[in-house]
């Protein structure tokens, strides 16, 4: 929704103002580091609790808790964005057509949206937790379309300003979090007695919730330590061209996303129940569905870039400058997606330790190892760090990880959710770009019918590479 009807806002608000939509992205982003983990461990303990551990009253003194921190933190989100929005439109900002005041009123108003937003990751993640995805999800859908599409008649007939926009943004928000917080209580079983913040539970969840909160920073630092080396050493330009070949490679991020928020919950229900068994046929089904998905759709746009990208840009000029990171970039991308599982079996063990020390080492090691590669080949330097950390979590971390949990499965997951699945698909989609030659850039129907036919051989094989991939294709009745 967020891409379909951007011409659209940009037609009826203006180039300008839609800067201060991308401006909002920025900060929501950064915003969300003051979750300190709450939003897992939330996610943790409903699982749990699902799992028969706590009890209605328990639960429900928890998310009080929490619901209380959340409460500070909104306020202090809110009062900030108060004090600062003035200097950010009249300094900060380079405005040119619209007025001032206009847009620090905007910047209040988008203080208030992420706020509210940001309250709201409380509520999804004990949903997520009390594994309640496919109700959560119909509510994302659904208040996606309203904000997405809702807007576009209020602000053609009522008025077409970023106040306006941001406004609307600001009720649906509203709305979207009364409904959420609504539900999120209803699946917990009210009690007659007193519900209030409990600081011996925040006490008993803190550990976990600040080891979230340190590999989320160090992970931050890692994964955007790339585009601050990029802006700060090169031409602007540069910078454009690998944020479109990032852009690209999120697609992975997105496939790899629904498996990953089903894993988590459902491994910490089987932990607390202490089902080990059943607990590592989930992990190994789920990491095989991973590679899956993965491997077969990053092998086709790593090794066709220069097509896809053209395809989706119609600039030959664009397509060329940015292929090759994308060739490179996507195959860390899809490293960094196999790693999901591993690291979610930790969380579901409630274990942060190990990803904060590997991640500490990693930052004290890449980053001057990025600074080098970005001054020393460019903006392709920078992919290739990006390929050489995940590297280090394939090679390292999950040896590292399965030594505490799941011992006698690492093997297993190396040879059906990484070997096998790369090897298979990698070979003939090669070969099929060797048979092919270079992409001729004036042929885009052809261009489209090869990926297309790539991709599906890639699927196909990727499936047949699996002991999951082969099940499910012999259910399957003509």
């Amino acid at each position: 929704m967020g891409i379909a009807f951007v011409p659209v806002y940009i037609r009826y608000l203006g180039i300008e103002a839609y800067g201060l939509i991308g401006v909002y992205v920025t900060m929501q982003a950064w915003i969300a580091l003051l979750d300190m983990g709450m939003t897992p461990t939330i996610n943790r303990e409903m699982a749990k609790y699902r799992a028969g551990d706590y009890d209605n009253v328990s639960v429900r003194r928890l998310l009080r808790t929490l619901e209380s921190i959340y409460i500070v933190i909104v306020g202090i989100i809110i009062c900030g964005t108060l004090v600062f929005a003035a200097p950010l439109a009249g300094s900060w900002l380079k405005v040119e057509k619209l007025s001032i005041s206009s847009v620090e009123t905007a910047i209040v108003i988008m203080g208030f949206i992420i706020a509210t937003r940001w309250f709201m990751t409380l509520y999804r993640g004990a949903i997520m937790g009390l594994q309640e995805q496919v109700w959560l999800n119909k509510c994302i859908v659904f208040f996606a379309t309203v904000r997405g599409l809702g807007v576009i008649p209020f602000i053609i007939l009522v008025s077409p300003t970023i106040e306006a926009f941001f406004a609307f943004q600001a009720v649906t928000a509203v709305a979207e979090l009364i409904v959420v917080r609504y539900k999120t209580y209803l699946l917990i079983p009210k009690s007659n007695e007193r519900i209030y913040f409990d600081i011996q539970i925040l006490k008993r969840v803190w550990n976990f919730a600040f080891g979230v909160f340190s590999v989320n920073i160090l992970a931050t630092v890692l994964v955007q330590a790339d585009k601050v080396f990029i802006s700060l050493l090169l031409p602007l330009q540069y910078l454009g061209f690998y944020t479109l070949a990032t852009s690209v490679c999120g697609a992975l991020t997105s496939l790899s996303a629904p498996t990953i928020n089903g894993a988590y919950p459902k491994m910490t229900e089987l932990i607390a129940k202490n089902e080990i068994e059943l607990l590592a046929q989930t992990y190994h089904k789920l990491a095989q569905l991973l590679a899956i998905i993965l491997v077969s759709s990053g092998a086709i746009i790593s090794i066709y870039a220069a097509e896809l990208l053209m395809l989706w840009t119609q600039d030959e000029t664009t397509a060329i400058a940015s292929a090759s990171v994308l060739t490179v970039y996507a195959i860390g991308t899809v490293l960094n997606g196999l790693m999901g599982l591993p690291y979610v079996l930790q969380l579901s063990y409630g274990h942060t330790r190990l990803t904060i020390m590997l991640n500490s080492a990693l930052v004290v090691i890449l980053i001057p190892l990025m600074y080098w590669g970005v001054t020393s080949f460019g903006m392709i330097g920078a992919a290739y760090v990006w390929v050489l950390l995940n590297t280090i979590y394939i090679l390292v971390g999950v040896p590292l990880m399965h030594r505490k949990f799941l011992s006698q499965e690492k093997m297993r997951w190396y040879l059906h959710a990484f070997i096998l699945p790369v090897v298979s698909v990698v070979v003939p989609c090669l070969a099929i770009r060797w048979y092919v030659g270079q992409p001729d850039y004036a042929e885009q129907i052809q261009n489209f019918l090869v990926i297309f036919i790539a991709a599906i051989i890639a699927g196909f094989i990727a499936m047949l590479s699996t002991p999951l991939g082969r099940n499910k294709l012999s259910e399957i009745r003509f």
